[in-house]
């Protein structure tokens, strides 16, 4: 039984599946002519991934799957006059410059037939380099070339309609000095990649993240990366690289808790106070090894319990409708087992979710409400217009 005094109508907030092509590259200028104001094939970026298989059997795909972490490390000398990174991939990606995030860009890149075109971002990175060694990092995510093989109502497999394959990336970093000289590094297989701590990924289920298996300051300058593998070449998806044109995904609201609520032991529910489209953030505390079990959902029932049955994956309510190896139930839940810190902030990263509530388990405390933050995300597109009427539902909307 649902909880009516919970079906309102709350703010809408739509996301675009249009995310941004993933493409970064990074090697050296071997004196041939190079286009170095786009992701272009110059013959110095190269797709590059981990070389993994594709599972034979569909319940294969539901097994752990640890998400690549690539690194490459380079030199910068002093008069740099710019810096820039054109980077996209075939399933998602992050990058990080010296351990900060590029760009605000969520699920990139865009959601597009990779056989056809694949856009790419170009980022100005001047002021996150430093005079000397710097390092470049790139996390890999399945997005939609990697999806898993469930099928949706019972009967859509998106493996059989979408260009599928490995995530892979490719990209470039152009660094141009006031002496008019040009270096360029691409990726290449001298770039070095091990296995990340995200076991699991999918856009729609989404994340488990066992931060047992993060390497301590990967993401630095000289950490040692000896017993890593050099990158796998990629033939890539096969699609033209054009340069994104449109306004990308990102977090264009932050959203506070309006409640926190035990409706049973050792769990507790967070009332966002509105439906929206995005993901959380949350600060955690736990000791090594604990896992921490997040469940999304528009409603409560009448108990406050979590009804996360409005919010299910391709209407799979029930055994074997998802195909072998689906859940029984596909609902939206992510997971976080600790490592060596006892204290952090988790958000998952490529998934997201649409959601009221969110249920914990596996926490000894009660949270606070400044420990939870909502972030909606959407296509970041300029509001130049407005719109209202006398109609609440249609000015719900329009927000």
């Amino acid at each position: 039984m649902e909880n009516n005094n919970l079906n309102k109508t709350f703010p809408i907030i739509n996301i675009s599946f249009i995310t941004i092509a993933l493409l970064l590259t990074l090697g050296c200028n071997n004196g041939k002519k190079l286009a170095v104001d786009t992701l272009t094939d110059d013959g110095v970026a190269h797709w590059i991934g981990d070389g993994k298989p594709i599972p034979q059997h569909d319940s294969l795909f539901y097994l752990d799957d640890r998400a690549p972490l690539f690194r490459k490390e380079f030199d910068v000398t002093d008069n740099l006059k710019s810096a820039k990174l054109f980077i996209t991939a075939a399933g998602y990606y992050y990058a990080l410059l010296n351990g900060e995030r590029v760009g605000q860009n969520m699920l990139d890149p865009a959601w597009t037939d990779f056989s056809k075109r694949i856009y790419y971002t170009e980022y100005d990175i001047l002021d996150m380099l430093v005079p000397g060694n710097n390092c470049i990092d790139v996390t890999l995510g399945n997005g939609f070339y990697n999806p898993l093989p469930m099928r949706m109502w019972g009967k859509r497999n998106l493996r059989e309609v979408l260009q599928v394959g490995r995530p892979a990336f490719i990209g470039k970093i152009v660094l141009e000095y006031k002496n008019g000289k040009t270096d360029i590094i691409g990726t290449d297989r001298s770039w070095k990649y091990t296995e990340g701590p995200i076991l699991k990924n999918d856009v729609y289920l989404g994340e488990v993240y066992n931060a047992q298996y993060e390497p301590d300051g990967w993401h630095l300058t000289g950490f040692i990366d000896t017993s890593w593998q050099n990158a796998n070449y990629s033939d890539g998806p096969g699609g033209k690289l054009m340069k994104s044109f449109f306004p990308p995904v990102q977090v264009t609201k932050q959203i506070d808790a309006v409640d926190i609520y035990s409706p049973q032991k050792d769990t507790y529910i967070v009332d966002m106070g509105v439906n929206f489209t995005g993901m959380y953030k949350m600060r955690l505390r736990g000791e090594y090894g604990d896992s921490i079990v997040f469940r999304l959902g528009e409603r409560t029932y009448d108990d406050g319990s979590l009804n996360p049955m409005t919010a299910v994956c391709g209407q799979i309510k029930k055994a074997g409708m998802g195909g072998p190896g689906a859940p029984d139930i596909a609902w939206q839940t992510d997971t976080y087992i600790f490592g060596d810190q006892k204290e952090v902030w988790y958000q998952p990263e490529f998934t997201f979710h649409t959601f009221r509530y969110l249920e914990i388990k596996g926490l000894g405390y009660k949270p606070d409400l400044s420990d939870i933050k909502g972030l909606a995300i959407n296509s970041n597109v300029d509001e130049s217009n407005h719109f209202s009427s006398s109609s609440q539902l249609i000015n719900n909307i329009q927000e």
